[in-house]
């Protein structure tokens, strides 16, 4: 390649840089010199606020009606509950809060990237068992954190993410239609691996009570990566069901759609 010839001439040089050295030029007058250059990996998950993850509470919401009505069936008493606002958190914050033993169910949300996990309380597997086999609900041994969940507590909570799927499809309808379908179970959250430590997570946190003062509750965890991949492409109906779904909308609901748009 050839060398590029000088703009300046010698002379100009030479009295560029006299100026420079007597003061009588300004150094350092370029433009943007206070700029800074900001490290950036472009290999890890981008976890910068872009979603208004408000509008998951709404998701909540739905998903709570649904649930707590399918429950009440098996619990064959009215079960009641709330929707505790959604909390943003890295992962590992989630997991040191988190207790042990738990039914800790890790998922897929297609079209959601990634798993997100939905733990469920002991207390509402025990009062399931119960239900089916007789007997009060009153678990008032205290649990090991190191405990297993026997075969028949593990059908118990299959049941349980079943009445958790039909919920979030419901759910989630008024956003993005999604999927669920369970990916592995283990007694402890802290034991799954849905996220890195510090990538933010979303917690939802669903607290049902029963009974005269017996509760337990459910916790839903998303990846905030995978809210993100659905921002541009909400509510694209892959069937004929959904579209009717979708047409039964409120003004209230696509008002949320473009919160999390915008």
């Amino acid at each position: 390649m050839a060398e590029a010839e000088n703009i300046l001439s010698p002379e100009e040089l030479d009295a560029l840089s006299s100026g420079i050295e007597d003061g009588s030029i300004e150094a350092g007058a370029g433009l943007n010199i206070s700029a800074r250059a900001v490290k950036h990996d472009i290999v890890k998950k981008d976890s910068s606020k872009g979603v208004n993850v408000d509008v998951i509470n709404t998701v909540n919401t739905r998903f709570l009606s649904k649930f707590k009505n399918e429950l009440s069936t098996v619990f064959r008493t009215e079960v009641k509950g709330a929707a505790r606002e959604v909390k943003l958190m890295p992962y590992h914050e989630y997991c040191e809060m988190a207790t042990a033993p738990s039914a800790s169910n890790v998922i897929k949300l297609k079209p959601l990237h990634g798993n997100s996990l939905v733990v469920i309380d002991p207390a509402i597997i025990f009062r399931c068992f119960d239900s089916f086999f007789g007997g009060t609900g009153d678990r008032e041994q205290e649990l090991l954190p190191s405990r297993i969940f026997t075969s028949t507590e593990v059908s118990i909570n299959n049941i349980l993410m079943n009445i958790t799927f039909d919920a979030l499809k419901q759910a989630w309808l008024i956003l993005q239609p999604v999927d669920p379908s369970s990916v592995s179970m283990s007694n402890n959250a802290r034991s799954v691996l849905v996220s890195d430590d510090n990538d933010l997570v979303l917690l939802s946190r669903i607290v049902l009570t029963w009974g005269d003062d017996e509760s337990g509750t459910v916790d839903i965890v998303y990846p905030y990566y995978a809210l993100k991949t659905i921002r541009e492409s909400l509510i694209r109906p892959s069937s004929d069901e959904e579209k009717d779904d979708i047409d039964m909308l409120t003004s209230e609901d696509w008002q949320l759609i473009h919160n999390l748009q915008s």
